[in-house]
């Protein structure tokens, strides 16, 4: 699972030359906390050794969507409309 950190990596965190220093340290930090939420809950189910029938890729798939849920900045675009 871990070329998808990577994929993420690269789908959300565009490098352009006019990121400054702290956004990019707030990026690396916020995905830091991501990844330390998968290792987690992955070791979890992995040490109840649950026999859901679940396959192992799918549990790690929503492993890592609840990771990110819980810790990935939604970052919007435009402004608020009245």
């Amino acid at each position: 699972m871990g070329d998808e950190r990577g994929t993420a990596l690269l789908d959300q965190h565009v490098m352009t030359p006019f990121m400054d220093s702290q956004e990019l340290a707030n990026r690396f930090n916020e995905d830091e906390m991501v990844w330390r939420e998968y290792e987690y809950a992955c070791r979890l189910h992995r040490g109840f050794r649950l026999r859901t029938g679940i396959p192992d890729a799918l549990l790690d798939r929503i492993d890592w969507l609840m990771a990110e849920r819980k810790h990935r900045v939604i970052r919007y675009i435009g402004r608020i409309l009245p």
